[in-house]
C-alpha cells in the first residue's frame, strides 16, 4: 500500500520499494479510496482522518476490528471444546463416583474437571502439571505422567483382573515405579516426542518403541527404592480420590509408619534381593482388588 500510494516528482506511481523511504506525496485520492473501502468493510464511519494519517488510521482500526473477531471466535471455540465431567466421562461418571464417594460434580476432586476441560492432544501434560502441584503440597518430588497413567485417568479404567499383569491395565502401585536419575531424563526426553505427536507429528517404529521400552515396569530392588514408589503412589490417590478419601488417609498413615520404623524396615526388606519388590508386591494386590470391586459394584 506504501509504494502504490507513492508519486515521484513526475507524478508518476512508484513501482520499487526502493524508493519507498523517499520524502514524496503519497497519492490522496488513492489513500481516500482506501479509507472509504475500510469504513464499509467496518461497517461504521472510521474517525475523522488528517492528511497525514488517514490511510494508517484506517487500516489501525481495520486491524483492531480483525483482532475483536478473531478473539471472539477463539472464545466460542473455547467454550464449545471444553466439556463438564458428565458430558465427558458419560455413563462412567458412575464408576467415578464409587470410587470417590461424591455424590455430585461439585464433590470430585479437581482432577476431573482438569480432564474434561483439556483438549485430548494436551490431556497428559495437563494430568502431570496438576500432580505436581500436589506432590509440592505433599513436600515429595513431582512424577512423571506416563500413557498408561493417562489411559487409566482420561478413560477411568482402573480395573485390574489379571493381577500378575503389572505391565499392562490396572491401577496399582507398579505404575509409579522408582527410575533413576538417567531413566527419568531420557523418559521426559520421550515425552517430548510424544507430545509433539500427540500435536499432530507422524511417529516412527522406532519412537513408538523407544517410549514403549522406557514406560516398562522396572522391579524396586532396594528399599528407598520402594519408599519412592509408594510416595509418587500416594499424589495419584491424592489427585484421584482427594486428600481426605480412606484409601488416600491409610496410604499417608502407611507412609508415616514407614518413617517411625524406617530403619528396622530397611533391615528387613534387604535381606533378600526381592525384598523391596515383594513388599509394594503386598500392597499392589490389596489396591487392584479394591479398585476392581468398585468398578464391579458400579457396573
Amino acid at each position: 500500500l506504501r509504494v502504490t500510494g507513492t508519486l515521484d516528482s513526475s507524478n508518476n506511481v512508484v513501482t520499487t520499494f526502493a524508493t519507498v523511504d523517499m520524502p514524496f506525496p503519497r497519492s490522496q485520492l488513492l489513500e481516500q479510496r482506501i479509507v472509504t473501502h475500510v469504513q464499509q468493510a467496518l461497517g461504521a464511519p472510521a474517525p475523522p482522518p488528517t492528511p497525514a494519517t488517514s490511510l494508517a488510521t484506517a487500516i489501525n482500526a481495520l486491524t483492531s476490528e480483525i483482532q475483536r473477531g478473531h478473539s471472539e471466535a477463539a472464545r466460542r471455540h473455547a467454550q464449545g471444546s471444553t466439556k463438564t465431567p458428565q458430558q465427558y466421562y458419560g455413563s462412567l461418571l458412575t464408576v467415578i463416583y464409587n470410587l470417590t464417594r461424591a455424590t455430585g460434580e461439585g464433590e470430585l476432586p479437581e482432577l476431573f474437571s482438569i480432564v474434561a476441560s483439556s483438549p485430548k492432544r494436551q490431556a497428559r501434560r495437563a494430568i502431570e502439571t496438576h500432580l505436581a502441584s500436589i506432590a509440592f503440597q505433599c513436600k515429595l518430588q513431582p512424577l512423571i505422567v506416563t500413557t498408561r497413567m493417562t489411559q487409566c485417568l482420561t478413560q477411568a479404567d482402573f480395573a485390574h483382573y489379571q493381577l500378575d499383569d503389572l505391565d499392562g491395565a490396572g491401577f496399582h502401585p507398579f505404575m509409579t515405579t522408582y527410575r533413576d536419575p538417567a531413566h527419568q531424563a531420557m523418559l521426559k526426553a520421550e515425552f517430548q516426542v510424544y507430545d509433539a505427536l500427540q500435536e499432530g507429528r507422524g511417529a516412527t517404529r522406532e519412537e513408538i518403541r523407544d517410549l514403549k521400552d522406557l514406560e516398562k515396569l522396572q522391579l524396586p530392588l532396594k528399599a528407598i527404592e520402594a519408599r519412592y514408589c509408594l510416595e509418587d503412589f500416594r499424589v495419584l490417590l491424592h489427585a484421584l480420590l482427594g486428600q481426605d478419601h480412606m484409601v488416600t488417609r491409610n496410604w499417608r498413615y502407611l507412609l508415616d509408619d514407614w518413617q517411625v520404623y524406617e530403619r528396622d524396615i530397611y533391615e528387613i526388606l534387604e535381606e533378600t534381593i526381592m525384598g523391596p519388590a515383594q513388599a509394594v508386591r503386598w500392597l499392589q494386590i490389596r489396591v487392584s482388588i479394591w479398585f476392581t470391586d468398585q468398578m464391579q459394584s458400579a457396573a
